[in-house]
């Protein structure tokens, strides 16, 4: 085990031994249930033969229906004292008739010394756009499925091991906000050292797959926010982000992020808009694919949300999704990796605790393999139900 490693546990541990422990404190638990129903989804996948058979994927046509439990959520809160809560989020996925994925989406401290000022020291959310804190849970959101590239690609939420600290500073017609954090990041693909994205199905392409327990070499990951909330009064919301970490096992390819959201709520509207641009270095797993060992992303997503008059008493919010992605290798050759997807439904509140979804995808997903000569293309369309309960 590594010293840093050491010595980051052995400093929570103390921390939490000196705590003291109010007699009267309480663990609340809350959470909720994300029940679906998939009417029917067709799938269609080409590609050129030696690509299908390097990542492994089956080619043709493909519509698969039925009902899934996509997430069950446990919350528990604990107030050790007046201004310290420790909060944690067990998460069971892939259930049937075991549950296949036991998630801990986040465990950490939460700590208020002033009433503008707040640190976090466990798995924390990412402070990183506004999508990865305030609408990853279904309950959350009105569509049924996040943005596919922050929750298939970056992992939704960005949950990591490390500390946080913020300051407000509440003024006349604006709440700047300032955040920053410390975490292990993101690492190689489990089981590789110098590969962060693998073409290679299922998982290889996802860098959620790569946040660790532990991290990866001997040099943390670090990250900032900037927002100004509360703009004019209102619930209008704007903000930059930036990360750097190296991903590597040597401690030597850095990736970076650097994104900027807006959020505002206005006229029975809601709109939420994310741009990101990733740029990792080094990476000699997806060269395979495109064709350099750095490449970037960039894109982004849009989600509006309206109100509409409430039928027979219940509250009715139509909305749309779109969402673009393209990366592509740092050397200027031609290849592109691209994916494009756009939603629309509805979400019914039927009670304060209970929410019916019905949505349509559509989809398209475009990778090179550059090592075969080759291509792979995913078309997707299909309609989903989804019956979301807090509890």
């Amino acid at each position: 085990m590594r010293t840093s490693s050491v010595w980051r546990k052995t400093a929570a541990a103390a921390l939490l031994a000196a705590l003291p422990v109010a007699a009267s404190a309480k663990i609340v638990f809350t959470g909720y249930g994300d029940l679906r129903y998939n009417t029917g989804l067709r799938q269609e996948v080409t590609a050129a033969p030696a690509t299908a058979a390097a990542i492994g994927a089956q080619t043709g046509s493909l519509i698969s229906r039925g009902f899934s439990a996509d997430a069950i959520g446990l919350f528990a809160a604990t107030e050790v004292q007046e201004n310290l809560q420790f909060l944690t989020d067990i998460t069971f996925r892939r259930i049937g008739t075991q549950v296949n994925q036991l998630s801990l989406q986040y465990a950490y401290l939460h700590w208020t010394p002033l009433a503008n000022t707040a640190f976090n020291a466990g798995k924390l959310t990412l402070p990183f756009g506004y999508y990865n804190e305030n609408r990853f849970y279904s309950f959350q959101r009105t569509t049924i499925i996040a943005p596919v590239f922050a929750s298939g690609i970056l992992g939704l939420p960005i949950a990591d091991w490390g500390v946080s600290g913020s300051q407000q500073l509440p003024l006349k017609g604006v709440t700047p906000e300032l955040t920053a954090y410390v975490v292990n990041g993101y690492g190689s693909v489990p089981g590789t050292k110098t590969s962060m994205r693998s073409a290679a199905l299922p998982g290889g392409l996802a860098l959620a797959n790569n946040i660790g327990a532990t991290d990866n070499n001997n040099k943390p990951s670090v990250g900032t926010r900037l927002r100004l909330k509360e703009i004019g009064g209102a619930p209008v919301e704007v903000g930059a982000s930036y990360y750097y970490g190296l991903w590597d096992s040597s401690a030597l390819e850095p990736m970076t992020m650097v994104g900027s959201h807006a959020h505002a709520s206005a006229y029975k509207f809601d709109v939420i808009a994310e741009i990101l641009h990733l740029n990792v270095r080094g990476d000699q797993g997806f060269v395979r694919s495109i064709g350099d060992t750095s490449w970037s992303s960039t894109g982004g997503f849009v989600v509006l949300a309206y109100q509409a008059p409430p039928v027979l008493g219940k509250a009715i919010t139509p909305y749309l999704q779109g969402e673009y992605f393209r990366s592509k290798p740092n050397n200027g050759d031609a290849e592109r990796e691209t994916m494009r997807t756009l939603t629309g439904g509805a979400m019914v509140r039927l009670s304060n605790q209970v929410q019916l979804k019905g949505e349509y995808l559509h989809l398209i997903y475009e990778i090179p393999d550059r090592a075969n000569a080759g291509f792979l293309r995913l078309d997707a369309d299909g309609a989903f139900l989804s019956l979301v309960v807090t509890f």
